[in-house]
């Protein structure tokens, strides 16, 4: 008798239905966490899929194209690569999306690590070279950030170190201008 007598107590009780009120709360913030967070990957899956629908693009893979001309007949020819803009345009906001938190590291590291790390090793001087000329040290910082994100989530996910030589620099200029040539 006790017992129940305990029971009856307890569910007439302010306090208690105050803590279950609480609970409920928790649990529908905690739920509403949960379905933000899901949207929110599916949106940044979809707008990966279609920003990189642009860096595959008639227009982009032109640029890519003439970029990687330029590069052949003369690596120091910064005035002509200036004329691709667009091309590390690209990657300037990808690394702003990322910095941002619109995109995840994975999403991106699964989607253009490979080009992030060799556009951003061929051409690393004439980004330097353009942050000189328009007096501007900022620009292209989101594309360095990117790089030195996704280089290091490259290296955790390979378990060791990651070097882009000149070799496979070169060879990357080969296959980007036959990739560019192909559409």
């Amino acid at each position: 008798m006790a017992l129940l007598d305990d029971v009856i107590n307890l569910l007439v009780s302010t306090t208690f239905w105050i803590a279950i009120g609480t609970l409920g709360a928790l649990a529908a913030l905690f739920l509403t966490w949960w379905q933000i967070r899901g949207t929110r990957i599916i949106a940044a899956t979809d707008f990966l899929l279609k920003h990189g629908d642009s860096f595959s693009s008639d227009r982009l893979l032109k640029k890519r194209h003439k970029i990687m001309q330029v590069v052949k007949q003369d690596l120091g020819d910064f005035q002509k690569m200036d004329e691709c803009r667009e091309v590390f345009e690209f990657f300037e906001e990808l690394g702003l999306l990322l910095r941002m938190k619109v995109i995840g590291k994975e999403l991106v590291w699964s989607n253009y690590c490979y080009w992030i790390q060799h556009y951003w090793t061929a051409f690393q001087g004439y980004i330097e070279w353009i942050g000189k000329k328009d007096s501007d040290p900022t620009l292209y910082c989101e594309f360095e950030y990117l790089y030195k994100q996704i280089h290091a989530y490259d290296e955790r996910k390979r378990n060791q170190t990651v070097e882009i030589g000149p070799q496979q620099v070169l060879e990357f200029i080969d296959d980007e201008t036959r990739l560019a040539t192909i559409k």
